[in-house]
C-alpha cells in the first residue's frame, strides 16, 4: 500500500513540475510575444513618421513649385500691363506738359 502512495506522490510531484514548466514556458511565450509586438509597433510608428515627413517634404516642394509658377505668370501679366500702359502714360505726360506750357506760356 505504501508503494501505491509513494507512486501517487511521485506522479503528483511530476505533474506539479510539468505544470510549473508549462507556466514558465507560457510566461516566456507571452513575454516574447509582448516584446515582439512592442518592437513591431515601434517599427510601424517609425516608418509612419518617416513616410509622413517625406509626404510633408514632397507637398512643400510641390507648393513651392506652384508658387513659382504663379509668380512667373503674374510677373508676365505685370510686364504686359506696363508695356501696354507705357504709350498711354507717355501720351498723358505729353498732354499734361503741353497744357502746362500753354497755360504758363500764355501768361
Amino acid at each position: 500500500m505504501k508503494d501505491y502512495l509513494d507512486e501517487i506522490r511521485e506522479t503528483e510531484s511530476k505533474a506539479k513540475k510539468i505544470i510549473e514548466e508549462a507556466e514558465k514556458e507560457a510566461k516566456a511565450i507571452i513575454n516574447k510575444a509582448s516584446s515582439d509586438a512592442e518592437e513591431f509597433l515601434s517599427n510601424v510608428k517609425k516608418d509612419s513618421e518617416e513616410k509622413a515627413l517625406l509626404l510633408i517634404k514632397e507637398a512643400r516642394e510641390e507648393a513651392e513649385k506652384e508658387v513659382e509658377n504663379i509668380k512667373s505668370r503674374y510677373d508676365e501679366k505685370i510686364k504686359e500691363i506696363i508695356n501696354h500702359s507705357k504709350p498711354k502714360i507717355e501720351k498723358a505726360s505729353q498732354l499734361i506738359l503741353e497744357k502746362v506750357v500753354n497755360f504758363y506760356g500764355n501768361s
